[in-house]
């Protein structure tokens, strides 16, 4: 074999290790740090923490490959070394171990590496949060049950609500405010104070879904989907039956695309937490049985008690800083629209499969809308999988009888 080949496969092969180391780093960085990106980078965000040592890991991670390649290479060599004496061509061995030894050292530092890494990561995280005073949690950690616990109860206040008769809100368009629905029943329950805060959400899902970052800022950016599911994991947490059964399957669309296909069953007396139906929202919002016919959820001054498009300056607020209504609930109207549990249809709430499911019905208003929007009967929709900056929700509860 010619000098001028033995020196273009030396060429070839020292090519092939540095690909191989790049793929490597890769690996180590996606698979034990990017885990951590989306949620971190949006709780950076939230708090004006900037992340550090990023480029620094990513160096020292280069570094430490190169380290096993030249281990390997001389390995190579030794091998290649060891053929020539057992009678065998020295290149040939040589080729052989050079070729193998990015792929032993891949593996290796896969291995050795990303558990670490992961953990440093995890650590680092755990650390800057700990400074601001907030939890972090990730599958790989276990939670501190304390601490949660602690956090549902700070931000999960119920208030009990005695049932009684409601002229529901009809809504022939989307904007319909007259209240001359049909009569309903409703029967005692349970509603949350204020809408659920980031705090709560973080803690219960471990994620930061909202576009505005605030632990007291209502959660928003969340589908109707995941309100359920929230749901569930609280209830799961504190022990309860869960209201909601969510199936999820595989289905082909029109355009023969795989897609996801969600199911939602309702166990309407299980104790767990759930969302209000839409004559519960309504009748609350209204002062249940304590109401005053007022314009707006406590008052017929909407600035008294919301947050809407004439003095939100374009987001949402901290939750329970405007005045209560007569049942002490707060943000009913403004803020953040609040996901219900029923479809909207061209019909009052009474859940008529014969009409047309535009979406989920929405109450409230938002910061992004006028006093229409805000007023108690007031309706609207959202599609169920969209997420919105202006749509959260509130927990409810049946009252164990």
């Amino acid at each position: 074999m010619s000098n001028i080949i033995k020196i273009m496969l030396i060429i070839l092969l020292l090519s092939l290790t540095i690909l191989m180391s790049f793929a490597v780093i890769s690996c180590q960085r996606n698979d034990s740090l990017d885990f951590l990106d989306e949620d971190f980078e949006d709780y950076e965000q939230d708090t004006g923490t900037a992340r550090t040592g990023r480029a620094g890991e990513s160096i020292y991670a280069g570094v430490r490959s190169w380290i096993y390649y030249i281990i390997f290479i001389s390995l190579s060599f030794l091998v290649a070394s060891y053929w020539k004496k057992k009678g065998q061509n020295y290149w040939v061995g040589f080729i052989i171990s050079i070729v193998l030894s990015p792929v032993i050292a891949f593996v290796i530092c896969y291995f050795i590496s990303a558990k670490s890494n992961k953990e440093k990561a995890i650590e680092k995280a755990h650390e800057t949060m700990a400074k601001h005073g907030h939890t972090f949690h990730s599958t790989n950690t276990a939670v501190d049950t304390e601490s949660r616990q602690s956090i549902i109860n700070e931000e999960v206040k119920l208030v009990s609500v005695k049932g009684g008769k409601l002229q529901v809100s009809n809504g022939k368009d989307k904007e319909e405010t007259d209240s001359n629905g049909s009569a309903r029943t409703v029967k005692d329950f349970s509603i949350s104070r204020y809408p659920v805060t980031q705090r709560l959400w973080r803690e219960i899902m471990g994620n930061f879904p909202s576009e505005f970052k605030g632990e007291k800022l209502p959660v928003e950016s969340i589908s109707w989907f995941e309100a359920v599911e929230f749901c569930n994991k609280l209830s799961k947490i504190e022990g309860l039956a869960k209201v909601y059964e969510i199936k999820t399957e595989k289905k082909q669309n029109d355009l023969g695309f795989g897609i996801n296909k969600i199911s939602v069953n309702t166990n309407e007396n299980a104790g767990g937490y759930r969302l209000p139906t839409e004559a519960e929202w309504e009748y609350a919002a209204k002062g249940g049985d304590k109401r005053t016919e007022s314009m707006y959820a406590g008052s017929d001054r909407l600035d008294d008690v919301a947050w809407y498009n004439g003095n939100s300056d374009g987001k949402t607020h901290p939750v329970a800083n405007k005045k209560p209504n007569e049942l002490g609930l707060y943000d009913m109207s403004g803020n953040v629209y609040e996901w219900c549990r029923d479809w909207y249809v061209e019909t009052d709430c009474s859940n008529n499969e014969n009409k047309l499911k535009k979406g989920k019905i929405v109450r409230g208003g938002s910061w992004d809308y006028g006093p229409v929007r805000c007023r108690v009967n007031g309706r609207f929709f959202r599609v169920e999988t969209g997420r919105y900056n202006d749509c959260g929700f509130r927990l409810a509860r049946n009252i164990p009888k």
